[in-house]
């Protein structure tokens, strides 16, 4: 696993929007001996980039079942075991060099070349490799994927089987990748529209303002370039351009292969040694441009009005580049920089609480921008835009902690946290999927980190956490903040000042006059804290459902008070458990305004803990155990969802009923919601993708899925109504629990019995009509609010609604309804190869089919795509071509084979996620009865489909006449 400070500081820095890092990914590699010649320190930019271990030189001992390999030439390789999800096999190939690699003029080629190994190779023509992937079940986008970074570029493959002869086709792959791009000119000239409709879809008001950002705090260094790149080179970037970047860079001792799966290490390790041995560099390596360093002058302020999300002030001190050898020491350095950012955190977070405070929020973290510029921070966000009171908040607290230091009951209860944290990571490792532990050994490796595993994190940690004093916690936040550069922030806001970066200095200056005293502790509040339940549930009937397969086995509990529990057993994640409670009216009977409520509600919950409780009370009652808690609304109920490791279960829920019986919204929790709304105002308006999910799917619907909230509808309702309302339905419905995963049924029915057992209701009849009809003929335009310029096209057709619950393998309309799927997977297929790749017009068009189980009368089936400004009309062209098409010439047999392929491959590993299991679960539970019966027949009708069958639906359904579209169009 990843060191716990390590770990920790990635979460924070995505809970503070990610604002220094801006979404780039970390890459670097550790020193080595094999190439020692080229490591002077200190000397040559990326010295580390010499083809060693993390741990080769550290004091730390790496995952003792990972097999760690180096080749003759250079090339490194890690290999290990792990089940989850059985009989898949995750293969990455990272190759150590990034955007922070190019010269000048190849601003943007890094990211260039990891398209252009997709377009021929060795082994595969151009515009095979696609169709060799979909053959063999994998899906483009979804198990074969790649990403370009500052200092790295990763492909990834996610193989559907873990026999040896799959493996060794993925290696080849990844073998072709690493030596074997053919980059033909025309294939380069075929890919720039491509790669200039990422540019498009990536350019959003937050990312300008994250640019802005970066050329302010980083200004000097490379680490402002994006990745993307410069639109100039990428129209002029040709075949020699491309080859000079990739013969300098892709080269053994900077490529490392990581496998992690359900296979035999050590029966692998020939067969990647054989796919390699003989992988040589094309060229001399190149030596790496000087990336630059921050200078650690006075403090200095930055001040944006327009940062496309909510108003935040921030106090950083961001320190100069240093790459340290991961060690023991640095380790326990480390710790005690997180426990002393966790105290000052909670301490933010408890007077966030309070209706007095001048902040909605607000948090403090250590990070390691690039791994390489260590940088302490805290941000709030502004009540009521008084951005004043809410950075003197920030320099107060700092200034209280630094001078006065910390109670020893709030440095012991962080060390509580992060010790049951570790022995939650030990639980965990064996459910944490293959992918996100090959994610996590590339990480480690890029950022010059030992990879170990939880145990091990155990062995290192537990002692440290045990002897470490509070002094030491103290000398490292005074460590952190009392050098660097000093950056103050202002963003979101826009203020009547003719120099509003002095304003921002001034104000930050003038509040370390206020006096501080000594941190006085807060109440703890205990959890759980409702009284018992003063009856015990018991069990009336019991249905296990043994005539299903054992596949999709479930089975129903019901118990004397009217309640129900469905369970799934699962040992897909090992140790976790997925449930949900599911009670009260629905959307579907709430009227327009009280649907707008409930989203309302839903999000004033998620500012807080349940119960009475605030989030950071939640949070220390939990001490560090990982429980997950979110109340949402769904058609035909609302619906308390949770998850947790199953010896947490009573906690979980305790916590379900502690907002089911005594849910509680504050003030600041509706002011958090309101902010949250605003921010997300500029994406929902403001961007092509935005405005097709606000407006264009509800208007293919009829109007059946929800219009999302808006900031001006959510500002006209108080927090006396929401409170109502939010009473009122968490009183209303019989409560229908599910529950797939890892757990023993008896305990966790006679668990449900004992405490909801005093929760007799009466079940909730819907009254929902429907008298929606589909849009056919009708063309609708919208505009985007802001600058963008971008554009959108929803090409739909109405389809019929589900088959009844209980439709056989022949009924007609479960036919149609699975076919359906079939019919998308090919005009995605088709889309992406004549709007994305022939005509570069577009970056990820697809087809998509919708229908609701509680809503019969017809579902959709359209085509989606975003594209620049003024190609709109071309990509609705090609559309419109595309579908009448398929419904006058048909289908081919080779695609469907390569839907059916990759639509069983999915169903196949699907089946190993707990979310699959749950998700049925609801649906058999309150949406659909028979849905775990029907899970067979999916199958078998995905199976025997033929092109006919194909084309006879294609026919029926792809009518001009039956026809809708919805585009999306920049401001005037």
């Amino acid at each position: 696993m990843t060191h716990l400070p390590q770990w920790n500081q990635k979460r924070w820095c995505i809970v503070s929007l990610a604002i220094l890092c801006a979404g780039v990914m970390i890459a670097y590699a550790g020193r080595s001996q094999a190439h020692a010649a080229q490591a002077e320190h200190h000397k040559q930019e990326a010295f580390w980039l010499n083809g060693s271990w993390p741990h080769e030189g550290s004091d730390l001992s790496p995952h003792p079942s990972a097999v760690f390999g180096r080749l003759d030439n250079g090339f490194r390789y890690v290999l290990l075991h792990h089940d989850t999800p059985k009989g898949r096999t995750v293969m990455q190939l990272d190759v150590q060099a990034g955007s922070l690699m190019e010269r000048k003029n190849e601003a943007g080629i890094a990211h260039y070349m990891e398209h252009m190994v997709f377009n021929g190779s060795t082994h595969f023509a151009p515009g095979k490799l696609i169709t060799y992937f979909q053959k063999n079940g994998m899906s483009f986008g979804g198990d074969t994927n790649a990403h370009t970074a500052m200092q790295e570029t990763v492909f990834k493959l996610n193989l559907p089987q873990n026999s040896n002869e799959e493996i060794q086709k993925g290696l080849t792959v990844l073998s072709d990748f690493a030596r074997g791009a053919l980059i033909l000119e025309q294939e380069v000239s075929n890919e720039r529209g491509v790669i200039l409709e990422e540019k498009t879809a990536r350019d959003t008001i937050q990312s300008r303002a994250r640019q802005r950002r970066l050329d302010r705090v980083y200004g000097g260094t490379r680490f402002t370039d994006p990745t993307i790149g410069k639109e100039q080179i990428i129209r002029g970037a040709n075949a020699k351009l491309l080859r000079g970047f990739y013969e300098a860079w892709y080269r053994p001792e900077l490529t490392v292969l990581v496998m992690v799966g359900d296979f035999d290490p050590h029966s692998i390790e020939p067969l990647v040694r054989w796919t390699f041995a003989d992988f040589r560099a094309k060229a001399p390596r190149r030596e790496v441009p000087q990336w630059g360093d921050i200078s650690s002058t006075s403090p200095v302020a930055f001040y944006d009005p327009k940062s496309g999300s909510a108003p935040l002030v921030m106090v950083e001190r961001l320190h100069p580049r240093h790459r340290p050898q991961d060690s023991v020491t640095l380790q326990r350095r480390e710790l005690a920089e997180q426990l002393a950012a966790k105290i000052l955190r909670d301490r933010l977070m408890t007077l966030c609480a309070s209706p007095k405070a001048p902040a909605l929020k607000a948090f403090s973290r250590v990070s390691m921008p690039f791994s390489q510029f260590k940088n302490a921070g805290m941000m709030a966000m502004p009540k009521n835009g008084d951005w004043k009171s809410a950075l003197s908040l920030l320099e107060n607290e700092l200034r209280r902690a630094t001078t006065y230091g910390f109670t020893e009951q709030e440095f012991q209860r962080a060390k509580q946290f992060f010790m049951t944290a570790i022995r939650r990571n030990i639980m965990h490792e064996k459910a944490e999927s293959s992918q996100s532990i090959a994610e996590e050994i590339i990480a480690c490796l890029n950022s010059g980190r030992v990879y170990q595993s939880a145990k091990q994190s155990m062995a290192l940690y537990a002692p440290m956490l045990k002897d470490m004093s509070k002094t030491e916690a103290e000398g490292a936040l005074k460590r952190l903040w009392s050098t660097g550069k000093h950056v103050v922030s202002l963003t979101g806001l826009p203020i009547a000042s003719s120099t509003p970066e002095k304003t921002v200095l001034d104000v930050w200056n003038a509040a370390s006059n206020v006096p501080v005293s000594a941190w006085k502790e807060h109440v703890a509040q205990p959890f759980p804290y409702l009284k018992a339940s003063s009856h015990v549930a018991q069990v009336t009937a019991q249905d296990e459902h043994s005539e299903l397969p054992e596949t999709f086995a479930f089975s129903r509990v019901d118990f004397d008070n009217g309640m129900t529990l469905y369970m799934k057993p699962s040992t897909v994640e090992k140790r976790r458990v997925e449930l949900s409670l599911m009670f009260g009216r629905g959307l579907d009977d709430l009227t327009p305004r009280e649907q707008k409520m409930a989203q309302l509600v839903n999000k004033c919950v998620a500012m807080t803990g349940p119960g009475k409780l605030t989030r950071v009370e939640f949070m220390q009652a939990l001490g560090g155990k990982s429980i997950q808690l979110n109340l949402g609304s769904r058609a035909s109920s609302h619906v308390i969802a949770g998850s947790s490791l199953n010896k947490d279960l009573p906690l979980l829920l305790h916590g379900m009923r502690s907002i089911l019986l005594d849910q509680h919204i504050r003030q600041s929790d509706f002011d958090s919601a309101l902010s949250l709304l605003q921010s997300e105002e500029t994406d929902r308006t403001g961007t092509a993708s935005g405005l097709m999910r606000s407006k264009g799917f509800p208007f293919m619907s009829g109007g059946v899925i929800v219009p999302a909230l808006t900031y001006k509808e959510a500002q006209q309702f108080t927090l006396a109504e929401l409170q109502d309302f939010l009473k009122k339905e968490l009183a209303t419905g019989k409560l229908t629990f599910t529950a797939a995963g890892d757990f023993a049924p008896d305990a966790l029915q006679k668990q449900i019995g004992q405490i909801f057992g005093d929760q007799k209701r009466a079940a909730y009849v819907s009254t929902a009509q429907f008298s929606n009809s589909f849009p056919a003929g009708q063309h609708v335009q919208a505009r985007l609010t802001g600058e963008l310029q971008q554009a959108g096209v929803l090409i739909g057709y109405a389809i019929p609604g589900p088959a009844s619950e209980t439709a056989q393998a022949d009924d007609p309309a479960l036919l149609r309804e699975i076919r359906y799927s079939i019919l998308t997977k090919v005009l995605s297929d088709r889309m992406r190869i004549q709007i994305r790749e022939k005509l570069g017009a577009a970056y990820s068009p697809f087809a998509f089919s919708w229908t609701r189980p509680d809503f019969a009368p017809y579902g959709i089936m359209c085509a989606y795509a975003t594209t620049d400004a003024g190609k709109e009309q071309l990509v609705s062209t090609e559309a419109q071509r595309i579908l009448d098409a398929v419904a006058d010439s048909g289908i081919t047999q080779d695609e469907l084979d390569r839907a059916q392929r990759q639509l069983l491959a999915a169903r196949i590993n699907a089946r190993k996620k707990l979310s699959f299991w749950s998700m049925l679960l609801q649906s058999e539970s309150t949406l659909r009865k028979g849905t775990m019966a029907r899970q067979p027949l999916r199958e078998k009708i995905i199976k025997e489909s033929t092109v006919d069958d194909m084309n006879t639906l294609a026919k029926e359904l792809f009518s001009s006449s039956r026809r809708a579209q919805f585009t999306v169009l920049p401001q005037k």
